[in-house]
């Protein structure tokens, strides 16, 4: 029922409490050199901007925090001249988040389609990477997505985006996507389980309608062969002679391949990919990741 520490020395501190969900005191006040928190769905702290205010104040050495699956305040304020790392994951009260943090060198997000806050950064870095990922059941979430990449402050924020789509989902696509401005970011990773073709088709394109990536990478283990075949044939298409009809692949200049390990260096390379994969999606198999570098119209 309660947690005392008295560790002026701890540097590094996870207190977890996924499996009890049993609610206790912790006072971990005498730990002032410490350097990393992290915090997992502890029932009895409840993160509001008074606690945030609290936490830098007692550890002014802090470097790192972390939470995942806590109760929050639905606005929060963070605010650390030495804060380097910040890592929010399923903290699905919160709506809003402001970061004051000069030092910050990384920030992750990780959500779902059903939670999408607004976020906005205070004097960040120029080297500022933020990593957001949302696990969706439908392309009609790209949206929200798309918005909420669109709404961050300020826009020179490296952005990276991680998808995750299960088989099974069902089949929907809002044809408002066409007339969206595409939101730049730095890398997009997809791990998709969908094996319906059509689905895996309408996928793509909403994905391309919405952003416009530097990078896609694919974890092979976690995408079906089948999303990796319309995936590659979508990227080739753009080649094709006779194909009038205006779509996102017109604005497609380039893809260069990079794989681990390094077998496939093209397009062309990749259908010996192809027959190496399972059909299914499989955390069981080995772990292979392939990457296309995408150059796109600088007027777009």
């Amino acid at each position: 029922r309660e947690i005392f520490v008295d560790v002026p020395s701890l540097e590094f501190l996870h207190i977890g409490n996924r499996d009890l969900q049993i609610p206790c005191n912790i006072n971990i006040d005498n730990c002032r050199n410490l350097k990393a928190f992290l915090l997992e769905a502890v029932s009895s702290v409840f993160v509001s901007n008074e606690w945030l205010l609290e936490t830098f104040n007692k550890f002014p050495f802090l470097e790192r925090l972390e939470f995942n699956a806590c109760v929050t305040s639905e606005s929060i304020r963070i605010s650390s001249f030495r804060l380097k790392v910040l890592s929010i994951d399923w903290c699905l009260d919160m709506k809003e988040a402001q970061i004051n943090a000069p030092n910050l060198e990384s920030f992750r997000y990780f959500g779902t389609n059903r939670n999408v806050p607004a976020i906005s950064f205070v004097n960040c870095s120029d080297q500022l990477e933020f990593d957001a990922a949302f696990s969706i059941h439908s392309c009609l979430y790209l949206e929200r997505f798309r918005v909420f990449l669109q709404n961050i402050e300020p826009r020179n924020v490296m952005t990276s985006l991680t998808l995750g789509m299960h088989n099974g989902s069902p089949i929907a696509y809002n044809e408002d996507v066409l007339q969206n401005v595409p939101v730049q970011i730095k890398q997009l990773i997809l791990r998709v389980g969908e094996e319906a073709e059509e689905v895996c088709e309408l996928l793509i394109n909403a994905l391309f309608w919405s952003f416009r990536p530097a990078i896609v990478s694919l974890l092979l283990r976690l995408c079906s062969k089948m999303f990796v075949k319309v995936l590659l044939e979508k990227l080739r298409y753009k080649d094709e002679e006779g194909n009038k009809m205006k779509c996102w692949w017109h604005d497609l200049k380039d893809v260069k391949v990079k794989s681990s390990p390094k077998k496939y260096e093209n397009l062309i390379d990749c259908e010996a990919l192809l027959d190496s994969l399972p059909t299914r999606a499989s955390f069981f198999s080995p772990d292979r990741e392939i990457s296309f570098e995408l150059w796109w119209d600088s007027s777009e």
